[in-house]
């Protein structure tokens, strides 16, 4: 085997995340990286290293200084990211890179502009305290000003990171009992994705959300019903109701029982309803027909039950139900999308849209005594708001960046100001928009009615989910027994690392093993890091330090405290999850022609 296709083999094995580089690139760029070792480098780094398992090195090249890194660094885990393609290919054509490549703490490499979001995913998931950036000599000399975006480009996905895995774990029971339960609507129920581009004649579609802005433009939104296409976000439903208008499609994203009361008044489920994967799944079990389906990108628990994965998903999980409708919108076809009510922000220190009545008085008062920033709006002046605004503000900016094909039209007259959406008075619109054709108030609903038509349920694939569910089932009954047996391993190691080295030894191998069983299960990372997000990511950030522990007194303190508390919340969540699962499978068993099959 040449040695060319000794570094593609090892990195085809260990980092297949990596896009094939064996196509044959003309004038790659060549390399700077000096082939004796790099003393005055190495030694610039020392302070910045110190403690911290992880480091993160911006720069392969020839994989020199990576090498020296390593040798200088055996107890260290590094993380690597080279931003040219073209000079990484060029390494793995003309140099031996094997011993590189292969090395246990060489943990994660990513290459190319588009694999920093992976990368940022990687780094967030296992770096300590502190982020140790180091940056190869090339860079440091040619590309100063890059490096300090990256490393603040990284400040902020981590933040971001942070703020997801709380959210996360604050709806974890809840997140997971809809994924399950809208798992026969997966099957049963028009998904998003097969109804893409069904609406392209309609040119605009108006987002309808619950700010105060929605009021001073109810009037004229009534009027332009019949020429754009209308789509509620989450509690907007209420006021549009109380005024009389009956959106095109309703949209809900929200997992929380307060769906109950949003939905309560008589009426609000007229519309046709798109529902994701993650929202309250009583909503959508109200409604027999009308229902349109949509999993998550980060739905695990659904992508994994049905085998499908995230680029199979066209939604994308923001922190806002309108972030979910312009994704609607947007698939459906619109070539221009409105913001109707979409105020991000407290303007004259109001919360909703009048009719909105899902959150008390005393709930709003406390959020507008914390509402402590200011963003400009629309009018010039400014808006007191507050950081879970911000949030959604920035995710709806990011949606507008992404669909650059869409014009997108900001009409909310008291409104936060978004990036890359123009304002324009909602009455100023309404000429132009009466000017298109009509679009009929059951155009959504017909739509549905439809496909339905030209598409049976598929009475196998509900079988077969059925049999998976109950699958994962029996192998998650088993859990209590095989975690009481890695507890007695853990416990033995750390009992005999002070005074019987050799069983503590043989110990942590059997503790490899077993946690091993758990953990590679192809149910565990879907259904555990969705029910347990900050757990598992608090172990994923010790795993360096238990890895790489040399002093067996420590390594075993590290195991008994961390993997132990692991475990125990992990026995903890077995018979919520196994009664999710009869819930799940219960409900899909209905659904089947012939339940004595199954027999």
């Amino acid at each position: 085997m040449s040695l060319k296709e000794s570094n593609y083999a090892i990195l085809r094995e260990r980092f297949s995340h990596l896009r094939s580089f064996e196509k044959v690139i003309e004038n790659t760029p060549t390399f700077s990286e000096p082939i004796e070792r790099d003393e005055e480098w190495l030694d610039a780094i020392k302070n910045l290293v110190d403690d911290e398992k992880v480091i993160f090195v911006y720069g392969f090249e020839r994989g020199l200084g990576i090498a020296d890194l390593l040798e200088q660094y055996p107890d260290r885990w590094f993380i690597v990211h080279e931003p040219n393609s073209e000079l990484f290919q060029r390494g793995l054509n003309d140099y031996d890179l094997t011993l590189v490549l292969q090395h246990p703490n060489l943990h994660w490499l990513s290459v190319g502009e588009d694999q920093l979001p992976l990368l940022f995913n990687i780094l967030s998931s296992y770096m300590q305290d502190r982020l140790v950036f180091i940056a190869a000599r090339k860079y440091l000399l040619d590309e100063i000003d890059h490096l300090r975006k990256i490393k603040d480009d990284f400040e902020e996905y981590r933040i971001s990171h942070l703020t997801n895995k709380f959210t996360e774990d604050r709806f974890s029971r809840e997140w997971t009992q809809n994924y399950l339960n809208h798992l026969v609507d997966a099957v049963t129920v028009p998904n998003i994705e097969q109804l893409a581009g069904r609406l392209k004649n309609i040119k605009t579609a108006v987002v309808v959300s619950s700010g105060p802005s929605l009021e001073d433009d109810i009037s004229v939104l009534k009027q332009l019903c019949g020429h754009a296409l209308i789509i509620s976000a989450g509690s907007s439903i209420q006021a549009l109701q109380k005024h009389g208008i009956d959106p095109h499609i309703s949209v809900i994203m929200d997992g929380h029982a307060v769906n109950e009361r949003i939905f309560s008044n008589p009426g609000t489920l007229n519309s046709p309803l798109f529902f994701t994967s993650s929202s309250y799944y009583q909503i959508s079990d109200q409604k027999n027909k009308g229902k349109i389906y949509g999993m998550l990108r980060n739905d695990l628990v659904s992508q994994y039950m049905l085998e499908r994965n995230d680029s199979d998903c066209v939604i994308i999980p923001t922190e806002t139900v309108a972030g979910t409708a312009i994704q609607v919108a947007v698939v459906f076809g619109a070539q221009q999308i409105l913001f109707v009510g979409q105020d991000l922000s407290f303007p004259d220190k109001q919360y909703y849209s009048s009719g909105i009545e899902h959150l008390s008085v005393e709930a709003r008062s406390k959020q507008l005594e914390t509402a402590l920033i200011t963003v400009p709006n629309v009018q010039g002046g400014f808006n007191q708001t507050d950081r879970s605004f911000l949030i959604m503000k920035k995710a709806i900016e990011d949606l507008v960046r992404q669909y650059s094909g869409v014009e997108f039209i900001n009409t909310s007259g008291r409104g936060a100001v978004i990036e890359g959406a123009r304002y324009v008075p909602l009455e100023t619109m309404l000429p132009v928009l009466q000017k298109q054709p009509i679009v009929e108030k059951s155009i959504v609903e017909k739509l549905i009615e439809e496909y339905e038509s030209s598409v049976s349920v598929n009475n196998d694939r509900l079988l077969t989910l059925y049999s998976k569910i109950r699958g994962v089932y029996n192998e998650i009954a088993e859990l209590p027994e095989q975690i009481k047996k890695l507890n007695s391993q853990i416990s033995d190691m750390e009992r005999y690392s002070r005074s019987k080295p050799a069983k503590a030894v043989k110990s942590f191998e059997k503790i490899g093993y077993m946690w091993g069983d758990i953990a590679n299960k192809s149910w565990f990372s879907p259904l555990f890091e969705t029910l347990l997000p900050i757990q598992i990511s608090n172990f994923d950030r010790v795993l360096p330090l238990i890895s790489n522990e040399e002093r067996l007194i420590e390594k075993s303190a590290l195991v008994y405290k961390h993997l132990g508390e692991l475990v125990g919340k992990i026995k903890e969540q077995v018979p919520l999850l196994l009664e999710r699962l009869d819930e799940a499978s219960e409900r899909i068993s209905h659904k089947i022609e012939s339940p004595d099959r199954m027999k």
